[in-house]
């Protein structure tokens, strides 16, 4: 039987992001699994919470921050690990700016 470490497929966020917006990103690993998967702001592990949700099936990893503000812009990298290595890309997330609300009377 051949190991093989995980390989992870480029992913980027989408581009004119704004405070308040929900941004979501998959990361996908091929290779031998299964994978555990796990995502890092900076240096920093991420945690979930309420504004911070993971879901990973299989060969799949999807981080989706759910209201973003100009403290969220940061290197956010995926690690897929599984008994053989493990591999990780990382992308930059930018906040254009403050949301646009419409006020109508």
């Amino acid at each position: 039987m051949l190991a093989v470490v995980p390989s992870i497929r480029a992913f980027d966020f989408p581009s004119n992001i704004k405070v308040g917006d929900q941004v979501s990103v998959s990361c996908s690993a091929r290779g031998e699994s299964p994978f555990t998967f796990s995502w890092w702001k900076g240096e920093n592990q991420l945690k979930e919470s309420e504004l911070i949700q993971v879901v990973s099936n299989g060969l799949i990893s999807t981080l989706l921050l759910v209201s973003v503000d100009t403290n969220d812009t940061s290197n956010y990298t995926c690690v897929a690990k599984n008994t053989y290595g493990k591999d990780s890309h990382s992308s930059q997330l930018i906040i254009s700016g403050e949301k646009n609300d419409c006020l109508i009377l």
